[in-house]
């Protein structure tokens, strides 16, 4: 499989290691704020407070676009919580 044919949302590995950085540790580490992540990935405030709180888990069009707002510093796994 060519890297262009690897799904992104690959719940495996990332980079050769395992990701485990939750979203809610990113955004405090980061400089942006949850509008920017709303806009970034086309949700509303509130829906990226859901996600800060694991009340909800992005459906895969919102992942991919999280996944690259965060540079790939978030992935599936840190939802869904595989090792």
């Amino acid at each position: 499989m060519s890297k262009a044919d690897k799904n992104p949302l690959d719940l495996h590995v990332h980079n050769g290691h395992t990701p485990t950085m939750k979203f809610r540790e990113w955004m405090s580490e980061s400089t942006a704020s949850p509008t920017d992540a709303a806009e970034a990935i086309g949700v509303s405030i509130r829906t990226i407070y859901r996600y800060l709180s694991e009340e909800r888990i992005p459906d895969p069009k919102e992942m991919l676009l999280l996944h690259a707002f965060t540079e790939g510093q978030v992935t599936a796994n840190d939802f869904y919580n595989i090792q």
